[in-house]
C-alpha cells in the first residue's frame, strides 16, 4: 500500500513536471514571437525615420528653390511693370506654401521625436525579452 502512495506521488509530480516543461515552452515560444514583433517593430520605425529624414531635405530644398523663385519672380516685376500684378501673385504664393512647408518641417520633428520614444521602447521591451529569455533558460535548466 506504501509502493502505490508513492508510485501515485510520483505519477503526480511527473505529470507536473510535465505541464511545468510543456508551459515553459509555451512561454519560450511567446517569449520569441514578441521578440520577433519588437524587431520588426524596430525596423519599421527606422523605415519610417529615414523616410521622415528624406522629406524634411527635399522639403527644405523646395522651400530654398520657392523662395529664389520668389527672388526672380520680384526681379521681374521691376523690369516689367506690366506683370506686377501676377509676381504679386506668385508671391503671396510662395509665402502661403512656405508657411506651409514651416508647419509640414514641425510635423515632421515631432515625427521623428516619437519615432526616437518608440525607438527607445523597442530597446527596452528588447532587453525584457532577453532578460525573460535568459530566465526561461535557467527555469528550464533547473526543471531538468
Amino acid at each position: 500500500m506504501a509502493t502505490e502512495t508513492t508510485e501515485s506521488r510520483l505519477k503526480v509530480a511527473n505529470h507536473r513536471a510535465e505541464d511545468t516543461v510543456r508551459s515553459l515552452r509555451d512561454t519560450a515560444a511567446s517569449s520569441l514571437a514578441i521578440e520577433q514583433g519588437a524587431e520588426r517593430l524596430a525596423a519599421a520605425t527606422a523605415a519610417r525615420a529615414t523616410t521622415g529624414e528624406e522629406l524634411r531635405k527635399t522639403f527644405e530644398s523646395m522651400a530654398a528653390r520657392i523662395e529664389e523663385t520668389g527672388t526672380s519672380a520680384i526681379s521681374l516685376a521691376r523690369s516689367q511693370s506690366g506683370v506686377v500684378e501676377s509676381t504679386r501673385g506668385i508671391e503671396k504664393g510662395a509665402e502661403a506654401t512656405s508657411t506651409g512647408l514651416e508647419q509640414m518641417a514641425a510635423s515632421i520633428a515631432a515625427v521623428r521625436k516619437d519615432a526616437e520614444l518608440l525607438s527607445g521602447s523597442v530597446d527596452t521591451t528588447a532587453a525584457t525579452l532577453e532578460e525573460t529569455a535568459r530566465s526561461i533558460k535557467s527555469v528550464s535548466t533547473n526543471a531538468e
